[in-house]
């Protein structure tokens, strides 16, 4: 039986191969849970949303906010997914939509198991598509730890383009921490170095 996704108005499945984005849908917490419960160490470093007693509980109510987030337009979550095994590799999403100025952030994580393998690449290329594309926005924009090297490098390797360094910009274990500005614009996919893995 097919999952029922929450949102079906709009354009929201985009492949590159076998990676696949696609919005949550319920039966993806247990999905979910487990990579998150596999990327234990990754996330704990990075992500603010991730706590050590991380439950199955906790996956399902982000799948509720997440539907709610899209309905309103606040908050578009993609889980990223190997469209061949159908397995669960971590998640992409467009975040702080401002639909006056027409720009978002992005965020992204990939499981520990799979990480390495372009795969957060190609899922971060394929929201910004959706946001270019669907939304119709102007810039997206990466606030990134300057310690999180892995998130950096996906940055770059999609076209996006530093802008500078930001201080206090993000709170990370309670306490303020400065953050690294790269911006994505449509024309820096156009690039001939920027291409989704074969």
């Amino acid at each position: 039986m097919k999952p029922e996704h929450f949102v079906d108005s709009v354009q929201t499945r985009f492949s590159f191969g076998r990676i696949t984005i696609r919005p949550f849908c319920a039966e993806d917490a247990v999905g979910l849970h487990s990579a998150a419960l596999e990327s234990t160490n990754e996330l704990s470093d990075w992500m603010v949303w991730f706590r050590p007693d991380y439950s199955i509980e906790h996956s399902r109510a982000f799948l509720n906010k997440s539907a709610a987030d899209w309905k309103r337009g606040e908050r578009y979550t993609f889980a990223i997914v190997d469209s061949v095994e159908g397995t669960f590799l971590g998640s992409v999403g467009l975040f702080l939509v401002s639909k006056e100025h027409r720009f978002a952030n992005i965020g992204y994580w990939v499981r520990t198991g799979k990480s390495g393998h372009g795969i957060g690449s190609a899922a971060t290329l394929l929201a910004a598509i959706f946001g270019f594309n669907v939304l119709g926005l102007n810039r997206i924009e990466f606030v990134v730890p300057p310690g999180n090297r892995a998130s950096l490098r996906v940055a770059e390797k999609v076209g996006a383009k530093r802008e500078g360094s930001l201080r206090r910009r993000i709170m990370l274990g309670g306490k303020a921490q400065d953050a690294v500005l790269y911006s994505l614009i449509v024309e820096d996919l156009a690039s001939e170095s920027v291409r989704p893995p074969s």
